[in-house]
């Protein structure tokens, strides 16, 4: 899956592609499946293979950057997958954003 991250506020913005999930919905919370817990995303990926280049890792932005990779999930892909970027800094899994995938 292809991201391009953007900073819009002065508050500096930390990812990682430790803290992306992604799971098929369906649950009772947002974006949960009852029966699937969502995954993490991983450099497991053959990234050089697919040719998507280069994986996302980790860093930090301010307002006006962006930062620009891949991250691979190491799951089958029957539907909508959700997908869900959490704070690296709180130590409570906190979602900072979320988006619906449709393959």
């Amino acid at each position: 899956m292809e991201l391009t991250i953007t900073g819009t506020s002065h508050r500096f913005f930390s990812f990682d592609y430790r803290y992306i999930f992604a799971g098929y919905g369906g649950g009772n919370q947002p974006w949960t499946h009852p029966d699937d817990a969502p995954q993490p995303s991983t450099l497991a990926v053959d990234y050089r293979r697919l040719d998507k280049m280069p994986p996302l890792q980790s860093g930090g932005l301010h307002d006006g950057q962006t930062a620009h990779g891949f991250v691979g999930f190491t799951m089958p892909t029957p539907g909508d997958v959700y997908v869900t970027l959490n704070d690296p800094e709180q130590h409570a899994p906190y979602t900072e954003a979320g988006w619906i995938v449709h393959t």
